[in-house]
């Protein structure tokens, strides 16, 4: 183009832009594929490779050493199960105090209440095709709990399992109660930073049976219905179509405001809510 600018030496140009671009894209793609082609050669298979990674990954997230609350060193297997249970029994489990709040309160702030047919609508029997389409909405090739069954099983199984499985389901939404080994669920600590040293660092994630999973999915489902209409506008996180930044640029520009001199002076309060998420309560 430089040398004989044409019309023809301009569309030449543009093709090969093109055409380079196109390859510079299928070049990318093929090194960030190499990258982790050798986990798909040989992750996966019984080979030295794979148990290098698994030793690996089992010694990060070993728990050599934990500190009490005097910070005093805990080394023994024993003495750390010991103390993991004690701490979490008691943020878990703990005894329940009397109520925090009164009843005619939640009622002023709360003024909702249901319709007869959202009445209706809660207290409708599911029927066997929809337990059998929460067992396969289950997202697959996740730990299984205590039992030892994951929805892979129930969803290859179902020929078999189903009918069963299905009128476990329908007894418990008719009585009430629940098997105590459906119930059970195991703990599994996840380090919320690395090096990890006290109890308070870790992350409890449960890990529960594929039928209790699916009893919560129902009940989760028919109370989505009514959801929207109990809950105020004001909450903005934990709900489909609000978002969580919302109140972040709601308090950016409250605070924004302080910074005026024609207002009354003002404080802040910042609540940290890292206990109400580890807590049952």
């Amino acid at each position: 183009m430089l040398e004989n600018p044409i019309e023809l030496n301009a569309e030449q140009e543009f093709d090969a832009q093109r055409r380079w671009h196109i390859l510079v894209s299928a070049e990318e793609c093929f090194f960030r594929q190499r990258s982790s082609i050798t986990w798909l050669r040989e992750g996966d298979s019984n080979t030295a490779y794979f148990h290098r990674m698994t030793k690996a990954r089992n010694t990060a997230n070993h728990i050599h050493f934990l500190l009490d609350a005097n910070g005093e060193r805990i080394e023994s297997q024993r003495d750390i199960h010991d103390h993991c249970i004690n701490y979490f029994s008691e943020l878990l489990g703990g005894e329940i105090g009397p109520k925090m709040f009164v009843q005619e309160d939640i009622n002023l702030l709360l003024p909702f209440s249901c319709s007869q047919s959202q009445v209706d609508s809660l207290q409708k029997a599911f029927t066997n095709e929809e337990i059998r389409d929460d067992f396969q909405s289950l997202p697959r090739n996740k730990t299984c709990g205590p039992d030892g069954y994951s929805a892979e099983f129930f969803v290859g199984c179902w020929s078999v399992m189903g009918p069963e499985v299905t009128e476990t389901v329908h007894e418990f939404f008719s009585s009430g109660s629940l098997l105590k080994q459906w119930n059970s669920t195991t703990l599994v600590l996840i380090p919320k930073t690395l090096n990890a040293s006290k109890t308070s660092d870790f992350r409890p994630i449960s890990c529960l049976n594929t039928v209790y999973k699916v009893i919560s999915k129902l009940l989760a489902n028919i109370l989505q219905k009514v959801l929207v209409q109990v809950i105020s506008h004001s909450q903005s996180a934990f709900m489909s179509g609000r978002l969580l930044a919302e109140n972040v640029l709601l308090a950016t520009e409250i605070v924004h405001g302080y910074n005026w001199r024609n207002i009354e002076p003002r404080d802040m309060l910042k609540v940290d809510l890292r206990k109400a998420f580890d807590s049952v309560r």
